[in-house]
């Protein structure tokens, strides 16, 4: 049921990129959702529901638990960090919703976003670090934080363009895509370094050719080759940005492409056993 572990992360991932790009670049009051926006906050709201459900479906599968004694697995480490998830996720589908009114949302999303990063990284490579097990889940935290930071604001932002333009006028655009470049500024190399530090744990005590022959170590080769190839493209239209222009458009739909490539790269990875194991 590794498979189910997999679309399970992904989907989670995937939401928790929406939610954190919601935390950093909300709309401001008088501007309208634009349709594209709307769309993300469903789609992420769906896949935070359907996330902790598909999980818990792949580990009982994987654990030969029926339905009907899944209380078992609940009651243990597993299921505890489970259950957080599952609220945290509940919670963030409820946000990106509008359940709790425009206002409320302002800071439920801070909390929300937290949460969410927190808990994946009690289910994850994190959880069954016995040396410095805090330290391992706050690092897992922080690269999800960061590389969700960075990559949903560049998604909500280029949602944003589609707002009519009697409502969202140049010179606001220029200004969010300002914003956007500050924060990937700063999130961009956390994501980098929290990564190879994550991947340096994990590999502990494993050589740099045991590490490439093992299918966690390809897939961290394909996930550094890409994010490489977003940071060129980032850095180019950050030039564009602080020259006074927007981005072009084609090379940010590039970038949210091959962002969304990483995230579905990081669900194998953590589903996949390190070297270093």
């Amino acid at each position: 049921m590794a498979g189910l572990t997999v679309l399970a992360r992904a989907l989670l991932y995937s939401g928790t990129v929406v939610v954190l790009g919601e935390m950093l670049l909300p709309v401001p009051a008088f501007v309208p959702l634009s349709p594209a926006r709307r769309r993300l906050r469903w789609a992420a709201a769906l896949a935070m529901l359907l996330g902790p459900l598909v999980w818990l479906q792949g580990q009982l599968g994987a654990l030969e638990i029926p339905w009907a004694e899944a209380g078992t697995l609940l009651g243990g480490n597993w299921g505890s960090n489970w259950q957080w998830l599952a609220i945290s996720a509940v919670l963030c589908s409820m946000m990106l919703t509008g359940a709790f009114g425009r206002r409320s949302a302002c800071w439920m999303v801070w909390v929300c976003g937290a949460a969410i990063a927190i808990t994946l990284g009690g289910l994850g490579h994190a959880d069954v670090d016995d040396n410095w097990p805090l330290a391992a889940r706050a690092l897992d935290a922080v690269h999800v934080l960061s590389m969700g930071a960075w990559i949903g604001c560049v998604l909500l932002a280029i949602s944003d363009e589609y707002i009519p333009a009697a409502d969202f006028n140049d010179d606001l655009s220029r200004t969010r895509w300002r914003h956007v470049s500050r924060i990937a500024t700063v999130a961009a190399p956390l994501a980098v370094l929290t990564g190879v530090l994550g991947a340096l744990r994990l590999n502990r005590g494993a050589g740099p050719a045991e590490v490439i022959a093992s299918t966690w170590g390809r897939l961290l080769i394909v996930k550094m080759l890409i994010v490489g190839v977003i940071l060129g493209f980032g850095a180019l239209q950050r030039r564009r940005v602080h020259s006074g222009s927007n981005p072009a458009p084609r090379a940010v739909r590039l970038e949210v492409t091959l962002a969304a490539a990483v995230v579905l790269v990081t669900a194998f990875l953590a589903a996949s056993a390190p070297a270093g194991d």
